[in-house]
Formats: structure tokens, C-alpha cells, sequence
């Protein structure tokens, strides 16, 4: 009798006992505090915003560069005075040399020359015969120019320009111009450009000129 009536007691005490050991070790594997677990959290709720970095510091710089172009004529004069032009003016090189100062931050600002020369002739003949134009490597076209470059990183920048121009060659000229193109780095100091401008040339016309042009990039760092 005496184990029979001790059988229920013990079931009954392990029922009330058994609970209590799961639900324990559940709270301590609760999200956030649970052994530390990187994927849940350390338990903290305020997470501090991560300082930005200075500005890159960037050394003055010498540029270089060597290209060629086409352009195109916006407006074309045909019969007027001594003008017979093409649509397509003799394609050029060119040549510039920059420098861009020392700074801080993506945009560094510079100062530089450009000297273009065309590599075709082209010649206006009149109405009595006599040809007007220039030949080959014969004119020479200066522009002392502002440049700003934008660093998207040390293989890819952008580079645009503006300055005034003054032609060299039978006739005399001057203009603006305005230009902008990439430049990609196959080496820290050498690479491949690409440009788009637009120019204006005052003489006894003016002529408005769109040029697309490509060429090679040297690029030289000067740490102090």
C-alpha cells in the first residue's frame, strides 16, 4: 500500500520540476544576450555613427598630354567672300602641359597651355582663281587654359577645362573654348584620354566648332 500511494507523489513532483529546467535555459538563449552571438547582438541598442576620414590630401601635380581631334563646323560658309569651306575642318593635334596645385578633398584645380596645329591643309580659292588656307602644320593655335579635375578614384578622373585662344597663320584669330572628357590610368602616371569642347573663333567670321579628340596621359606626382 505504502507503494502505491508513493508512485503518484513522485510522478507529480517530477511534473512540477521538469518545466522549470527548459524555461531557464531558454531565457538565457534569448535574442541579443544569448552567449554573445554576433548575428543577434551584444545587448546593446545604441550603435555610434562611424567617423568619416580627413580628405585625401593630393600633392601638386605636372600634366601632359597628346592627342589628336576632329571637328566639326556648326555653322559652314559657302561663297562668302573668300570661304568655301567643308563641313569637316582639317583634323589636328595637340598638345598641353598643365599644372594642378596641392590640396585636399576629390577636386584639384590647375593651370595650363594647350598648342594645336592642324594636320591637313585646307584651301579657300576665289573667284579669280587664288587659293586662301593653310597647309599642313603651318598654324598654330594657343590656348592658356583653367583646368579642374575630379578624382573618382586613382584610375579614373575627370578633367575640364576653359580658356581663350589665339591663332597663328595667315589670318589672325581668337576664341574661347570649353572642354571635358575622362581620364583612365592603365599606370600611376600614364593613361588614355577622351574629350568633348566646344570653341568659338572670332575673325572676319566667327565660327562656332564642335571637336572630339583622344590621346595619352602622363601625369606626374610632386612629393615634397
Amino acid at each position: 500500500m505504502f507503494a502505491s500511494s508513493w508512485r503518484p507523489l513522485a510522478l507529480l513532483t517530477v511534473l512540477l520540476w521538469c518545466p522549470a529546467g527548459p524555461a531557464s535555459a531558454q531565457d538565457d538563449e534569448r535574442a541579443g544576450t544569448s552567449r554573445g552571438s554576433y548575428a543577434w547582438g551584444d545587448g546593446t541598442t545604441d550603435t555610434p555613427a562611424t567617423p568619416s576620414g580627413p580628405p585625401r590630401h593630393r600633392y601638386a601635380r605636372v600634366f601632359g598630354s597628346l592627342g589628336a581631334g576632329l571637328t566639326i563646323r556648326i555653322l559652314q560658309y559657302e561663297g562668302v567672300g573668300v570661304l568655301n569651306q567643308n563641313r569637316f575642318a582639317p583634323p589636328y593635334l595637340q598638345l598641353r602641359g598643365g599644372y594642378f596645385f596641392e590640396g585636399d578633398g576629390d577636386l584639384q584645380h590647375g593651370v595650363g597651355l594647350g598648342v594645336a596645329t592642324p594636320l591637313n591643309g585646307e584651301g579657300f580659292p576665289d573667284r579669280d582663281g587664288i587659293v586662301y588656307g593653310v597647309d599642313p602644320l603651318a598654324a598654330w593655335t594657343f590656348t592658356p587654359q583653367y583646368l579642374l579635375r575630379v578624382w573618382f578614384d586613382d584610375w579614373i578622373q575627370l578633367l575640364g577645362r576653359v580658356g581663350a585662344s589665339v591663332t597663328a597663320a595667315s589670318a589672325f584669330n581668337w576664341g574661347a573654348e570649353v572642354g571635358v572628357g575622362p581620364i583612365i590610368k592603365f599606370l600611376a602616371g600614364f593613361g588614355a584620354y577622351a574629350e568633348a569642347s566646344f570653341s568659338i573663333f572670332f575673325g572676319n567670321e566667327y565660327h562656332p566648332l564642335v571637336s572630339l579628340e583622344a590621346g595619352l596621359v602622363i601625369d606626374y606626382e610632386l612629393l615634397p
